[in-house]
């Protein structure tokens, strides 16, 4: 019954195309994840691929669940073909995910670490939850930063990939010493799914691991990955 459906699929008129444009600011166009800056049937296809036939992601994920249901399955591709060719609703696939940093600890003396902290001072690690209503939030313990810093992070989310790059701002002359501290995330409008979490750390050396797991959201909301560091301020 697939194959006929997408056979069906094929026979549609490709000059029904509606001219819609990328909303300014560079945000993606639901129902757009080809990213040509259109809604057509070069959509459809792609969305076929992307769920059923392993074929390239959308650079957001969120732009192919057109009906707003949290997932992504036949009913979009079908909701799309309805919105394009049949006069049905509106797509709606809610807010693009985006996060940001949303708190972090004081700098973590040796003694303290030790007392309080489950977590020995020679682990880098990364605790998740996501609510399943598109929140994750993400704890990073142990992230190594300046003494004294302005404690900043960007934070990406591209296709199934979300990366957060943390950033030593010493803008203020920071200190001559470094040290540890638990940084907290908010990711919110985010699809359950499988995704590779990533942190880019300045004091990283070269011959530790990066702090970098795959994560699956859908079947395990909750969790926690180490690595292990071997250089100041970890382990000391």
């Amino acid at each position: 019954m697939f194959s006929k459906a997408l056979l069906f699929i094929g026979v549609f008129p490709l000059v029904a195309i509606l001219p819609l444009s990328v909303p300014a600011g560079g945000q993606a166009l639901c129902g757009d994840p080809s990213g040509d800056g259109q809604i057509n049937i070069v959509d459809i296809s792609f969305m076929v691929n992307f769920i059923y036939k392993n074929g390239p992601e959308p650079t957001s994920i969120s732009v192919c669940d057109v009906n707003h249901s949290n997932g992504i399955n036949i009913l979009d591709v079908s909701c799309l073909i309805n919105f394009l060719y049949k006069g049905g609703p509106s797509l709606n696939c809610g807010n693009v995910a985006s996060g940001d940093l949303i708190g972090h600890s004081p700098c973590k003396s040796l003694l303290a670490a030790k007392i309080f902290d489950s977590i020995p001072s020679d682990q880098d690690c990364v605790q998740y939850q996501y609510d399943g209503f598109g929140t994750l939030t993400l704890k990073h313990i142990n992230a190594g930063l300046n003494c004294c810093p302005i404690i900043a992070a960007d934070v990406y989310v591209s296709g199934s990939t979300i990366t957060i790059v943390e950033i030593d701002s010493t803008d203020n002359g920071g200190c001559s010493c470094l040290c540890t501290f638990d940084l907290e995330y908010g990711i919110d409008d985010l699809l359950p799914g499988i995704y590779t979490l990533r942190f880019v750390e300045p004091y990283k050396t070269t011959s530790d691991p990066p702090l970098e797991v795959i994560i699956d959201i859908g079947t395990n909301p909750s969790g926690e990955y180490c690595v292990s560091r071997c250089c100041y301020p970890w382990g000391q």
